[in-house]
């Protein structure tokens, strides 16, 4: 059932890729700005989740609601397919709004399958569902930064070698504030 959802979503996906590129849209997630972290920078978070939200770890039946959070964002697609083998244990986190039970945010930590050498650690998919207008303006940073945070603290009690993100400018400085460095880019 899993990967049959996948593969919908996945062709939903690529039919909105072509028709934005036929009207000339560009991909909102071109232009990734690579960061990383050492455990010695890590500034701890004191902030709380918001009352009425609770973050927990993704369960199999929260799989179309993710799917569904993800394309409405225009983030892309996540294969959960692929990357269960590397998500750590633990390290799927999701924001529900317990009033409503719907799921409004998810993150999660892995395994890089992108460094082949060291083992690296890495935080994936930040998201948070663009369509629910209750998340207020303060709301939606709070639960971005909640969430960052755990995927953050996950991945430091890996003791992964090395540890790298690649986000948006929008959440560049959220990412900062919890330690996490920007690799300049080199000029070719």
């Amino acid at each position: 059932m899993n990967y049959i959802t996948e593969v919908i979503f996945r062709l939903a996906n690529k039919i909105r890729s072509i028709l934005l590129s036929i009207i000339g849209r560009k991909n909102s997630q071109t232009d990734l700005i690579h960061m990383t972290l050492s455990s010695s920078n890590y500034v701890k978070s004191k902030i709380k989740v918001p009352t009425g939200y609770k973050i927990r770890q993704f369960e199999d039946k929260d799989i179309i609601k993710y799917y569904l959070m993800l394309f409405r964002s225009d983030i892309g697609l996540c294969s959960i397919h692929y990357w269960k083998k590397h998500i750590l244990s633990n390290g799927f986190f999701v924001v529900e709004d317990v009033g409503k039970n719907k799921l409004v945010g998810a993150i999660f930590a892995a395994e890089s399958p992108r460094c082949l050498t060291s083992k690296t650690g890495t935080i994936e998919f930040l998201v948070l569902d663009p369509s629910n207008d209750w998340l207020s303006a303060v709301t939606r940073p709070v639960l971005a930064y909640c969430l960052a945070a755990l995927a953050t603290e996950r991945l430091l009690n890996e003791n992964f070698y090395s540890n790298e993100v690649f986000c948006t400018n929008v959440v560049k400085n959220m990412y900062k504030k919890l330690g996490w460095k920007e690799v300049e880019r080199e000029e070719i």
